[in-house]
């Protein structure tokens, strides 16, 4: 382990098991992940599955190599009809969730209905752009991932992830088992023995250890792979932050509109204001602002 101090919270902890093809990720989520689930009037199982999807997709960007932005998205017919969760090469995040009523009724088990879920990475060269997709599988997010990667990638993944208040504070983690595909053979796991193994060890973690603020997340993964020669990685900071641009990209959004797509934006007077989902920014653009800026018809 790291002789250095850790970071006690906001941070992604890759690690690998020693002599094996299993790599992970440890995602421990506390201030930075509370800013963004109370910046908007969310019912709390709407900010619970939002706050668990940010674990996952910065645990899920640690396994890219090239610089960019890393997003996992889901839409949905469900309470909560639309979800996004980003991440960028370094470490800042930013989500949020759209809902209609049936968000604040508890509805946990499937809170998306049926729909799909996207994995987009867009590169910070401008290379070309990947995504996947799948179905969103029942149960919601983390069992959504695991079908994914069995459909798309045909990875062996396991995942547990969690969010929830603890002592009246947001908090939220995932842990992330993946083992590679064969380069070379391996004889430590012919049998497999290994990998299944570790699945059940990964069947004991639950939100209480995943969540607990007074257990170390270095403490939590010596805990269970303390007999399989546990090397760990720098931690990597996360942090809240949005990539908007403010108002000059707000402006920039607005001249590649024409008149007729901004007609739902005017209020009477023709000004119009614009608002920027994630961080909730707001800037207003009077009515002789937005004409000089909008596409004529």
């Amino acid at each position: 382990m790291e002789a250095r101090a850790a970071l006690r919270d906001d941070y992604v902890r890759p690690f690998r098991l020693g002599g094996t093809r299993v790599r992970g990720r440890l995602v421990r989520l506390g201030p930075e992940v509370a800013r963004i689930l109370e910046r908007h009037a969310y019912p709390d199982p709407a900010a619970a599955v939002l706050g668990e999807s940010l674990a996952i997709a910065a645990a899920l960007s640690q396994s890219l190599k090239a610089d960019g932005v890393f997003t996992l998205q889901v839409e949905g017919d469900g309470a909560i009809r639309r979800l996004v969760a980003d991440i960028d090469a370094s470490g800042l995040m930013r989500g949020f969730a759209g809902f209609d009523g049936g968000a604040s009724s508890g509805e946990a088990g499937a809170p998306f209905g049926s729909g799909y879920l996207a994995f987009t990475f867009d590169p910070a060269d401008g290379g070309e752009r990947y995504q996947g997709v799948v179905e969103i599988a029942g149960g919601g997010l983390a069992p959504s991932v695991l079908h994914y990667f069995r459909q798309s990638e045909q990875i062996d993944t396991c995942l547990a992830a969690a969010c929830g208040r603890r002592g009246g504070a947001w908090r939220a983690a995932a842990l992330m088992l993946q083992r590679l595909p064969d380069e070379q053979p391996d004889p430590s796991e012919e049998t497999g023995e290994l990998w299944t193994r570790l699945g059940h060890y990964m069947q004991t973690v639950g939100p209480a250890e995943l969540l607990d603020p007074a257990l170390p997340g270095d403490a939590l993964l010596l805990r269970l792979f303390h007999r399989d020669e546990l090397r760990v990685d720098p931690q990597r900071p996360l942090r809240d932050g949005c990539r908007c641009g403010g108002r000059e990209r707000m402006e920039t959004v607005l001249r590649a509109l024409s008149a007729g797509e901004t007609d739902d934006l005017r209020r009477e007077d023709g000004s119009l204001e614009m608002v920027c989902q994630f961080c909730g920014r707001a800037e207003a653009f009077s009515a002789a602002q937005a004409a000089a800026l909008v596409r004529a018809p």
